[in-house]
């Protein structure tokens, strides 16, 4: 699987709307970055990784912007998506984050960003660091 760079990405490309939304055009059967549904959520590779490729990200399948759109089934079966991300990263620890606004989002469409979080500790002789390591 080849996965881009995340700067020229955000460089190339526009603010993607309902009308060119590629979480909308996402087909299980087509795409290799599809990974796993349920009946109301899809789960993908994030084909412009921040830092992994272990980089996925929870769509819900309806077209929605804010999380205050989804409906109680769909609120339900979202537990179904947060299991199957945690038996993905069953022995790795993780994070997960979603921006509840537009700003800075490349897409307008509703996502969930789950990511590996690894952290090296060490001390030096000023202050202590995390830094995360790259899976």
């Amino acid at each position: 699987m080849i996965f881009w760079d995340r700067k020229k990405y955000i460089e190339s490309n526009p603010y993607f709307t309902k009308k060119n939304c590629p979480f909308c055009l996402i087909n299980k059967e087509k795409e290799k970055w599809f990974l796993y549904e349920t009946e109301y959520w899809k789960i993908i590779y994030n084909k412009f990784p921040y830092y992994s490729k272990k980089h996925l990200m929870v769509i819900p399948k309806r077209h929605i912007i804010y999380t205050t759109e989804l409906n109680n089934k769909e609120l339900i079966d979202y537990k179904n998506a947060e299991l199957y991300m945690k038996d993905f990263y069953k022995d790795i620890d993780y994070f997960s984050f979603i921006r509840q606004s537009t700003w800075w989002r490349s897409i307008e469409h509703l996502h969930y960003h789950y990511l590996p979080w690894h952290i090296s500790y060490y001390e030096s002789s000023e202050e202590n660091i995390f830094r995360i390591k790259n899976i």
